[in-house]
Parts: structure tokens; sequence; C-alpha cells
């Protein structure tokens, strides 16, 4: 049997949401260049307003966070979402001709909310390793899609709608930022019992399928 660290092995159980989210008929086709720009567009906004949330749940993290390493690091990471991540969603949300107004004047979806919230909660209530588990699923899953759409077709980057998202998240750059949150969480469940890796797997499944969730709700345009 290979060996598993405590973080591989509080990934290992969600392995099947991550291959309905890889074959989603949503990242097919951005993969294939068919995608709707009305569904992209969708996508994006309700994306960037995530991305917002997203950043607060860090900052929560932090400010929780016993050591001034993983503060700092948690801290650094939730700005940098603001910083960098963004900059993208904000160059497709001017290529649409979506102004600010437009896009905190429309409604968070149902789904969409339900999962920054979940991820919020787990912030303020959880301890350092719930947190980051519960944030690891957003990052490893985009990785992972971003990396396979360029494997089966490396011109991928350049198609006119999908190009710059998916050479953002098939990146080394990206990639190299989960191995850090993986490294910050591997030292926070060092020494984790059974039933405390039980509950980590859940939350990471939990997060999981909320990010599958996000892409039913971006497909079907739904609020």
């Amino acid at each position: 049997m290979e060996y598993m660290d405590n973080v591989e092995r509080i990934m290992a159980g969600s392995g099947d949401v991550l291959e309905k989210v890889c074959t989603h008929p949503f990242v097919q086709a951005m993969a294939d260049d068919s995608l709707t720009p009305e569904k992209f567009r969708f996508y994006i906004v309700q994306d960037y307003r995530y991305l917002n949330e997203y950043s607060r749940a860090f900052s929560i993290a932090s400010a929780k966070a016993k050591d001034l390493q993983t503060r700092m690091y948690l801290a650094d990471y939730g700005a940098g979402l603001l910083k960098y991540e963004a900059d993208m969603h904000r160059g497709y949300l001017k290529r649409f001709g979506i102004t600010q107004d437009e896009i905190f004047g429309t409604p968070i979806a149902l789904d969409n909310q339900s999962y920054v919230s979940y991820m919020i909660r787990m912030a303020y209530e959880g301890i350092t390793a719930e947190a980051i588990t519960a944030l690891l699923p957003c990052g490893v899953h985009y990785e992972v899609i971003g990396k396979r759409i360029v494997a089966a077709d490396p011109r991928a980057v350049k198609n006119p709608l999908c190009g710059e998202w998916i050479s953002e998240y098939s990146s080394e750059e990206f990639a190299e930022g989960n191995v850090q949150m993986k490294e910050y969480l591997r030292r926070e469940v060092e020494n984790s019992s059974e039933e405390q890796l039980r509950k980590l797997s859940e939350i990471y499944r939990m997060s999981s399928r909320y990010e599958l969730g996000f892409w039913d709700m971006a497909w079907n345009m739904e609020l």
C-alpha cells in the first residue's frame, strides 16, 4: 500500500468529487472553446464576488492563528488573492464592460453564498487546521482543471474566451501557492488523531462538493 501523509489522507476521500468537477460540462466547454460568452460572463461576476469573500475567510483565519508565521502567511495569501488573482477577473470584467456597480448590484447566487458562508464559518469557529482544510479545495481544483486542460491541448491557453483563465490556473506560480498551503496544513495536522483526520476529511469533502455546486450554478446561470 502506498504511504500517504496526513494531508494526502484528508484529500483522498474526495477524489470522486474532483473527477466530477473535471468532467463538468462547464469545464469541458472551457477546454474546447465552446462555452458561450453569456455563461462565462455570469461565472466571472460570481467568481469575483466569491474571491472577495474567500479573501475575507483568509483574514479571519489569520486573526485566529496561534503562531506568527501562519498568521502572516494566511493574511498575505488573502491579500494576494485581491491583488493578483482578481486582476485576471478585473481584466475579464473590463472586456465584458461590467462596472463595479453592476458587479455588486448583481445578487450573489445561492450556491455561491452557501459556499463562502461555509468557509467563513470554518474560519470563525474552527481551529486553524479546519480553516485551512475548508479553504484548500478551491485552489487544488482549479490547478487540476487548468493542468488537465493544457495536458489535453496546450493550445487551449490561446482560446479567445477562456485562454487567460486556463493559462492562470495551469501555471506553476499558481501551483506553488497550493504547495505552500498544503505545507502549512501539514504542520497543523502532524500530530492529529484519527478522529481529527476524519473530521478534516469531511470538511475537505464538503468544500469540494461546494466547488462542484459552483460549476452547476455557473452552467445553469442560477441565482
